[in-house]
């Protein structure tokens, strides 16, 4: 995964960590929802008071905070 903190329009840090065995087999939704998770135990204390937006491409997800668990 590939993960972009951007202010401004203007990138400000980059991560990148290859997925584990069981989340390579795992669905692309999984996959994703990992990597928006990560992101933000990663950078928490730049977000933290701070209104943000994730950005994806996966269509699934635009429902997320919607969807019942």
């Amino acid at each position: 995964m590939g993960i972009v903190l951007m202010q401004n329009g203007r990138p400000i840090a980059f991560f990148s960590k290859q997925f584990t065995q069981k989340l390579q087999r795992a669905s692309t939704y999984v996959r994703k929802l990992h990597a928006m998770t990560t992101t933000v135990c990663k950078w928490w204390q730049y977000l933290l008071d701070h209104q943000f937006t994730i950005l994806t491409y996966h269509h699934s997800l635009e429902d997320l905070m919607t969807q019942v668990i």
